[in-house]
């Protein structure tokens, strides 16, 4: 008996997808707390207590941005895919699980910034959620889901770029150890790569439109 592959529309995972990264940044904006300055409060002092929200912020932010980078990347992957399956459904949900728990390591992070052990779990989420993306990546590409005007170079330059990340989380993570901001200063870079062209294009190869 030949088994029927069962093919499915893309276009519900993009809303759910697109939705519970939009709920994961609104879950990490609420866990900023304003504090209480009392009316009477000169400004050096509310100043101070001000200030006192800087590492919440700049957390905050650096997650923010890396949400992003996962959002612009995951649409574009999409502009690839002509169709799903059940399994590519589950790696999907994969990924968005391990993006669901950034607001954790990330609020541990804006506590403890100069603890090797935030830039560890901070960084071991960011690692497997970089990872799970690969393997959707790959995954599509093995089972045909992606259109058939896309070449292989392109799945290989996304599948490059998430490697050098994932070895890149992996030092930043190691380096911790050593030195927190040495490790801050590597997430940066992973985060200013992601901004190049090159990384966000999905180009396909125009000769195979003719």
């Amino acid at each position: 008996m030949i088994k029927t592959i069962q093919y499915l529309s893309k276009e519900r995972i993009v809303a759910f997808s697109d939705g519970v990264i939009a709920i994961i940044i609104t879950l990490m904006i609420l866990d900023i707390h304003f504090p209480t300055i009392a009316s009477e409060s000169g400004s050096d002092k509310i100043w101070l207590q001000l200030s006192g929200m800087l590492p919440q912020i700049i957390a905050y932010s650096v997650s923010f941005y890396g949400l992003g980078i996962f959002w612009i990347n995951h649409h574009n992957f999409f502009h690839m895919i002509k169709h799903s399956d059940r399994n590519f459904l589950w790696l999907n949900l994969n990924l968005l699980f391990w993006l669901s728990l950034i607001p954790l390591p990330t609020s541990y992070l804006a506590n403890h910034y100069d603890s090797p052990i935030a830039t560890t779990l901070y960084g071991t989420v960011m690692l497997i959620s970089h990872a799970s993306f690969g393997f959707l990546v790959l995954y599509a590409s093995k089972k045909n889901l992606t259109l058939d005007n896309y070449n292989q170079a392109s799945i290989r330059r996304i599948l490059r770029t998430i490697i050098i990340s994932c070895i890149l989380w992996l030092t930043a993570i190691a380096v911790g150890y050593l030195s927190t901001y040495i490790s801050y200063a590597i997430i940066l870079m992973i985060a200013v790569a992601y901004f190049l062209p090159q990384n966000l294009e999905l180009h396909h190869d125009p000769k195979e439109n003719e």
